[in-house]
Formats: C-alpha cells, structure tokens, sequence
C-alpha cells in the first residue's frame, strides 16, 4: 500500500491516461531521490554526513506527501508548491515528479510548478539578538553536510530527471530572498497549493511562515519539517500561531505534525488545512 492511489480520482479528476504507469514513475522517483537503487536509506541515514541521497526524509514522510499532492489535485485547489530549505532538492524534485505524473491536462492553464528556495550553502549564523529562540542551535551553520551544496548542483539534478521546466530556483537566504520574490510579484498570481519548509532554525522557520502562509490557497497544505527535532522551529510555530489567533489542533502525521489553518491571516483568504511537519 506504499502511495496506493484512488482509482477514481486519478481517472476523473487527474487526466492520466495510464494510471498505473503514473503511480509507478512516482513510487520510482521516490525511491531514486533516497536512492535506494545504490545504498542502504535507513543504515546510511545512521551516518548522515556520509549520506549520499538527495533527501533525508524517509520513505513514510514521501509517501504523506504523495497523499498530499493527490488531495489538492483531486479537489482543485489551485497553485503552486513551493519546499523552502530544500537542501539537496530531493523532496521539491518528488513534489515536481508527482505533478508530472497527474496534472498534465493541456487545458487547465499554465502548468504547476515547484519553487526550489535555499541559500545552497547551508545555514545561516544564528542570530541570537533578534531571535534568541536559536541560541540552542548555535554553531549549526557549521554542518558540513548542509555546505557542501550548490544551487548548481540541485540544477543539475533536477535537469537530468526532465524536470527543468517543472522548477523554479530561489537561491539565497529566506531574510533576502523571500521579501524580493513577493515585492516582485512572484507568489501573486497563483499562490500555493502545498508549502514544504525545512529551514531548521526559529529565524528561517518565522520567516518563511510570514511570507508564504498568507499565500496558501485555501484547502491547501503546510508542512513544517524540523517541528520535533528542533526547538527553534517549534518555537517559531507557537508563535505565529498566537500572533495570528490560529487554534485549531494540531495533528502528529508520522513524524510531521498537521495543523488546520485559518481565516484572517493578512493577504490570504479563508479557512485553510496545513500540515506541520518533523
């Protein structure tokens, strides 16, 4: 059952033609982003610098989020998708493929597409001052594993899937690169139908939350990676969900955690569902 899909809604609500073919090239794209063809996932994940896969998210968290794709697919929620600490690409490349696989119909405009953002060097040095929330997580911008990484080389990767046209690339930090893309109007028109943020730190995580939540369409998904590891991240959610009078319960999904979302919260527009992640 990993990933198994409605008939019905793939048929009648996704336009493809060849629905099993569809759930395989997905489930395939799945396990090459782990890369599970060339090394142990699990035992190599025991050892994370060495960790030659395109993401760190296990398979049962790639499975939710196929689930998740289907669900705004199936129920039309309009938008973009967008994974904000994207490290290697891996997740952002899945998110690509499953759109590949079901929303190919030619008449429903423009295709979707998933916005890459990362600094692609790592983390930023905690700002202690301005965020004490991260000061547990001091010394975190030296994680080898998280420099060790180019926009070039995500490019690279994401070309030689066939996927170039699925992707948009917003190299940088969040505190720089978020404000400029919504000044520029880049998030306006469609806005998001699932956001994915990874960004570790209270900093990236509040940031992230502030430019790209109002843009979530509503019934679409948010999902917080980081929420049970790191306490800065945990932080930053409490917090903007006070400030913005967000109540409603929050779900543990494996290791995510899927939060409701709600009305009210400045340039979004109505009752939305999100999911809270790590």
């Amino acid at each position: 059952q990993r990933g198994a899909l409605p008939a019905a809604a793939l048929e009648a609500n996704l336009g493809v033609v060849d629905r099993s073919m569809a759930e395989r090239y997905v489930e395939l794209m799945g396990e090459l982003v782990m890369n599970t063809p060339y090394e142990d996932y699990e035992a190599a994940m025991e050892n994370f610098d060495t960790l030659r896969a395109l993401t760190m998210v296990e398979r049962e968290r790639i499975v939710h989020l196929h689930a998740l794709v289907v669900d705004v697919l199936m129920r039309g929620v309009p938008g973009d998708m967008i994974e904000a600490g994207c490290w290697r690409g891996g997740v952002a490349i899945f998110l690509a493929a499953c759109l590949e696989a079901y929303d190919r119909r030619p008449d429903e405009g423009p295709l979707r597409e998933v916005w890459f953002a990362d600094s692609f060097e790592g983390l930023p040095e905690v700002d202690v001052a301005s965020y004490p929330g991260d000061s547990i997580h001091s010394g975190s911008d030296g994680i080898e594993i998280l420099k060790k990484n180019s926009v070039e080389s995500v490019q690279r990767s994401v070309e030689s899937v066939g996927l170039g046209h699925r992707a948009r690339f917003l190299p940088g930090y969040f505190s720089d690169t978020l404000p400029a893309a919504m000044a520029a109007g880049a998030f306006m028109q469609r806005g998001f139908a699932l956001i994915r943020l990874d960004g570790d730190l209270y900093q990236s995580t509040i940031e992230s939350l502030h430019y790209l939540y109002p843009r979530l369409q509503v019934g679409g998904h948010v999902v917080i990676d980081d929420f049970t590891d790191w306490r800065g991240c945990r932080e930053a959610v409490a917090d903007y969900r006070e400030k913005h009078g967000i109540t409603e319960r929050i779900e543990i999904v494996w290791k995510d955690i899927a939060m409701a979302g709600s009305e009210g919260v400045a340039g979004g527009g109505g009752a939305k569902t999100g999911q809270i992640g790590d």
